[in-house]
């Protein structure tokens, strides 16, 4: 005979003692019928009243909903099946979610406005041209909401580039990350899970005396108008895109060449030294009819690059990324035995790099030499 549904707690003998059951429809506590037992009659008609209370407040809301609804409920409700998600938790995370996206902007318009923001403030050409390089690296993702970039993305666009290239791209993102943060566009940065790449650490890649000679009677040779240029990037380890910037006016009568924050990378003011060996290749360049008014290279960064493929061609050497900088590090180092004096003239603002590389970069001999590197006698 079928067991009567009820939700009457029933009096029942079980193992010499007694309890109450409570039977309950299919589909009301589970996908099947199913009995709760008690073991007070009192604990059962506490269960049944608060049940029944449950059923009438949901009846009274089953009357203001529509099907559709109770429809999306139910679907809802399936998908989040072992989630451990509630349907109302999920739909709280997705009313965020749509705030969110509410609020953020593209990561095209994040690297626009960032770049302009760059350019307000005076960065760098090269920086700046780094930033277009880096976006456009990122372009298929340009389209896409800050708040919907993942980490996972990002590692995907970096993954077939040089350790160096990766780390510097990061560094990018990282900063227009930050500015998009304060904008309100993004709420965290997505690069919490993009690593650095590990990068070994090598030697200083610097000029002989022997190269610098041979690159500097090519420089008096074939290109006077560039002579300054290159004795102030050998002699003074001043950076090509600062001597691009600098006027002759720069020169203070004590001896020093003036790099102002407009100019200098850092955007602090700095004094470098004039050494003998660079004031006698700014005289030489005078005695031969050069002109020490306006910019001290007048020409473009497109003709600077082609004057140094054809030095490098005449004097046989193969050109080193910022070689002249590194060189004279170098030398300046092993002459004076001063990490603090070299990290000044320089620009630097520690020593590490100094005691780490270029002590061990150079012998003496060889930097007598190189600071010994005079222009030519005879006019030739």
């Amino acid at each position: 005979m079928a067991r009567t549904l009820t939700h009457k707690p029933t009096k029942v003998r079980k193992g010499g003692k007694t309890k109450w059951r409570v039977y309950f429809a299919a589909g009301e506590l589970a996908a099947t019928s199913k009995l709760k037992e008690f073991k007070t009659q009192k604990e059962a008609s506490e269960f049944v009243w608060e049940f029944d209370a449950r059923c009438q407040q949901l009846g009274h809301l089953a009357s203001q909903t529509t099907t559709t609804e109770l429809l999306q409920a139910k679907q809802a409700s399936s998908v989040l099946s072992g989630s451990g998600l509630s349907v109302v938790d999920a739909a709280r995370m997705a009313a965020l979610k749509m705030e969110l996206e509410r609020k953020s902007e593209t990561l095209g318009l994040g690297f626009e406005r960032y770049m302009v923001d760059c350019e307000r403030r005076r960065k760098s050409v090269k920086h700046l041209r780094d930033l277009k390089q880096t976006r456009n690296l990122f372009m298929p993702l340009l389209g896409q909401l800050l708040v919907n970039l993942s980490g996972e993305q990002i590692d995907a666009t970096l993954l077939s580039l040089p350790p160096a290239s990766r780390n510097l791209k990061i560094r990018h993102l990282k900063a227009v990350f930050n500015y998009c943060i304060k904008q309100d566009w993004l709420s965290s940065t997505p690069l919490k899970r993009v690593e650095l790449a590990h990068i070994k650490s090598k030697e200083i890649e610097t000029y002989t005396a022997e190269q610098v000679r041979a690159i500097m009677n090519a420089v008096a040779t074939n290109h006077l108008e560039a002579v300054p240029f290159f004795a102030i990037s050998f002699f003074a380890g001043t950076r090509p895109e600062e001597i691009m910037k600098l006027e002759w006016s720069a020169f203070t009568d004590d001896g020093q060449l003036c790099i102002t924050a407009a100019v200098n990378k850092t955007r602090t003011k700095r004094f470098t030294t004039v050494t003998p060996t660079l004031q006698a290749w700014l005289d030489w360049f005078e005695a031969q009819g050069g002109v020490k008014t306006g910019r001290i290279f007048s020409r473009s960064q497109m003709t600077l690059i082609r004057i140094r493929r054809r030095v490098a061609e005449l004097a046989g050497v193969d050109w080193i990324q910022d070689g002249a900088r590194k060189t004279f590090a170098s030398a300046h180092y092993k002459i004076h035995q001063d990490a603090l004096k070299t990290a000044y003239e320089l620009g630097h603002r520690g020593t590490t790099m100094l005691h780490t590389h270029y002590n061990q970069n150079m012998r003496k001999e060889e930097a007598v030499r190189f600071w010994g590197i005079l222009p030519p006698t005879d006019g030739h």
